[in-house]
C-alpha cells in the first residue's frame, strides 16, 4: 500500500526505516518519532553505521538508554541528543537571569511543561513516565 500511494503522489515511500536506509544514501538518521520507537531505529542506524540525531527523550528507560549508548559505541557511530526547548524564549530568559546573577546564586532550576488550552485545559506532560507503547507529545 505504501508503494501504491507513493507512486500516486510521485514521491518515494518506504515500508520501514531499514528499507529507507538501504534504498537511499544518507549521512544521518534524524529521529523525531515516539520515544518507544527510538531504540529500534537507533539499532537499525547503528547496523548501517550511520550517525544519529535523536530528539528527547532518547529512551523510555535507563536500561534502554544504556544499551543504546553501548550499541552506538560498538558500531563506532555518533549518537546526538537534542532538545529544542533550550531555544524557547522562557528558557533563554531564565538562563540569562541566572548567568547575570539577577536571581542570586541559583542552585537548582526546574521547569514544568504544560499543555492544554488555557488554565482550564492544564495538564503536565509526563515525558519520563510514558508507557512503552504510548505516542507522547515529546516522545
Amino acid at each position: 500500500m505504501v508503494h501504491q500511494i507513493s507512486n500516486e503522489l510521485g514521491v518515494r515511500g518506504y515500508v520501514g526505516v531499514a528499507e529507507m536506509i538501504q534504498a537511499v544514501g544518507i549521512d544521518l538518521v534524524m529521529i523525531l518519532t515516539p520515544a518507544a520507537t527510538h531504540r529500534a531505529i537507533i539499532e537499525i542506524a547503528a547496523a548501517a553505521e550511520i550517525d544519529v540525531f535523536c530528539e528527547k527523550p532518547i529512551a523510555t528507560s535507563l536500561r534502554d538508554a544504556e544499551e543504546i549508548v553501548a550499541r552506538c559505541q560498538q558500531a563506532s557511530i555518533r549518537c546526538f541528543y537534542g532538545s529544542s526547548y533550550k531555544y524557547l524564549p522562557a528558557i533563554r530568559t531564565a538562563r540569562e537571569l541566572i548567568k547575570t546573577g539577577t536571581l542570586g546564586d541559583a542552585q537548582l532550576l526546574s521547569e514544568v511543561v504544560v499543555s492544554g488550552n488555557g488554565l482550564d485545559g492544564y495538564s503536565p506532560l509526563p515525558f519520563f513516565t510514558l508507557p512503552e507503547k504510548r505516542a507522547g507529545r515529546a516522545g
